[in-house]
């Protein structure tokens, strides 16, 4: 067993029984008939544009994301886009975007280089927002705008919130889910209620 090959074909089945076992408890809790006749009642044409849809929108983010990695000597658009689908996937059953730090680490191990190399393609210089930070203090300690790393919005979510602050900072923000049906781009920042 000393091998680091047989270690590793040992990790993947044990990794394999796991999620097999993980799925098979999640699975028992789908009510399966109801299920299936939403499927089966469902307009294939609607269902079939949705899919093409969804996997056209995964393609396109894995080729964006293959664009800057080539800017850190990662080549190869295929690899990036078995990561992009397989932390989509993951996405569905972890909490929190997990499948996209699963991504991120998934091909740092491939290519062979740091996951900080990988993570910092989508760091950007400028803060990505029109409205200037607030140069104030937050949570009772002074922001450090050179402290600050800004990275590229690309990821939507939908947030529930108590009050915007006087400078401009959301206040009990909480985590409703991820929205896919927005891109970034089309996304503007609320003005203050007051």
């Amino acid at each position: 067993m000393s091998d680091p090959g047989s270690k590793r074909r040992w990790l993947h089945w044990v990794v394999l029984v796991a999620t097999v076992l993980l799925l098979a408890l999640f699975a028992r809790k789908v009510d399966w008939a109801h299920a299936w006749s939403a499927i089966t009642h469902a307009d294939p044409v609607l269902l079939g544009v949705a899919t093409i849809a969804n996997l056209g929108t995964l393609v396109v983010k894995g080729l964006r994301w293959s664009l800057f990695l080539d800017a850190v000597g990662i080549h190869g658009t295929a690899q990036t886009l078995r990561t992009t689908f397989a932390g989509h996937a993951l996405n569905n059953v972890l909490v929190a975007n997990g499948g996209d730090a699963v991504r991120v680490a998934a091909t740092a191990r491939n290519s062979k280089v740091s996951s900080a190399t990988v993570l910092a393609t989508l760091a950007i210089d400028k803060m990505p927002l029109s409205v200037p930070s607030p140069r104030g203090s937050r949570f009772g300690s002074p922001l450090v705008l050179s402290r600050v790393h800004w990275v590229r919005p690309e990821m939507v979510v939908e947030v529930s919130y108590v009050e915007w602050t006087p400078d401009g900072l959301l206040r009990h923000v909480v985590y409703l889910g991820e929205r896919e049906d927005k891109p970034a781009i089309d996304v503007r920042r609320e003005p203050p209620r007051c």
